[in-house]
């Protein structure tokens, strides 16, 4: 895959707005449109459609791993392992 790390990186910092998903369903048209500029500025010369559905994709799911530690309860440490523990 000719994807650079630095890419990847930027998926991770985000891109565009601060706490703006363009993946959320009820998003704006227009943000969506500024989010998929930005990734295809960010593409290398020789980039690939598969290179394309990569990058979506990490986003979408890097998106949905901040929705959900936002929205949905998240366990300490302890409490994970105590739930690990809990049927031993």
């Amino acid at each position: 895959m000719r994807v650079r790390k630095t890419q990847l990186a930027e998926l991770q910092g985000g891109f565009g707005r601060a706490g703006a998903s363009c993946y959320h369903p009820r998003m704006a048209l227009p943000l969506v449109k500024e989010e998929l500029r930005r990734i295809a500025d960010s593409l290398p010369d020789g980039a690939t459609w598969e290179d394309v559905k990569y990058l979506v994709y990490a986003r979408t799911e890097v998106e949905e791993g901040r929705r959900s530690a936002r929205e949905e309860p998240v366990l300490t440490t302890e409490e994970a392992f105590e739930e690990f523990n809990k049927d031993q």
